[in-house]
């Protein structure tokens, strides 16, 4: 299954980069939906409540 993920990864990059898209922006994309369908655990929530409590200024 991971390398079925990998290779889906890398065929998005090539598609983005044959499209002309850039690859500095499309590479963390691809790196995040891989994780995401291998572990979501792995990945940390995009804006969690806990640090909008914490970034308070009460």
């Amino acid at each position: 299954m991971s390398f079925v993920v990998v290779v889906a990864a890398l065929a998005v990059l090539m598609l983005a980069a044959c499209g002309g898209y850039s690859f500095i922006l499309f590479a963390p994309m691809a790196a995040l939906g891989g994780v995401a369908l291998l572990d979501p655990s792995r990945s940390r929530p995009l804006s969690p409540a806990s640090s909008w409590r914490r970034w308070s200024a009460s």
